[in-house]
């Protein structure tokens, strides 16, 4: 008899270990958002962000040979969690692939900086709560098109002269 407890009670520390990981979290993440973009009639993918925001940690425009000539296909995203239990995403970091070094961080994307405003409209009026709107823009700022679109604003303001001609 105590054996099974024992056996159950490490299945069940596992399972919440694995339920309350990063692939787990992302699920609930999608679920949430789905449920309140139904609720409000609204789509994810049509939710209008802003990267004025980014935080560029190279000089604008610049003029370094392995930046400048650097194609899009280089650069990445890692996301920055606060951990593995219990995950919070705090940015996005954009680097560019580095073939004489390490790869160097180009920007960083902080989800404290990251709005969506009509959900911001929302909670606003007291219609979300600060937690859903918190979860919905974590998910938006994981949506793979807004992954793209951020590494396609960070190569254009690099690739950008200074006078506004590429």
């Amino acid at each position: 008899m105590q054996s099974v407890l024992v056996i159950s009670g490490v299945i069940l520390f596992f399972s919440c270990l694995l339920l309350s990981s990063r692939p787990f979290y992302r699920l609930y993440l999608k679920h949430v958002t789905r449920r309140v973009m139904k609720k409000h009639q609204m789509n994810v993918d049509e939710l209008m962000t802003s990267f004025e925001e980014v935080i560029y940690l190279i000089p604008l425009p610049n003029n370094t040979p392995y930046i400048k000539n650097a194609t899009i296909e280089q650069f990445y995203i890692v996301e920055d969690w606060s951990s593995w239990l219990y995950p919070e995403l705090r940015a996005l970091r954009v680097f560019l692939t580095n073939p004489d070094g390490p790869d160097q961080l180009i920007a960083y994307y902080s989800m404290k900086h990251f709005t969506l405003p009509s959900l911001a409209k929302l909670e606003f009026h007291h219609v979300i709560s600060s937690e859903v709107y918190q979860k919905v823009a974590t998910c938006r700022m994981l949506n793979p098109d807004l992954l793209a679109q951020l590494i396609q604003e960070v190569y254009t303001r690099i690739h950008k002269t200074r006078y506004g001609s590429s």
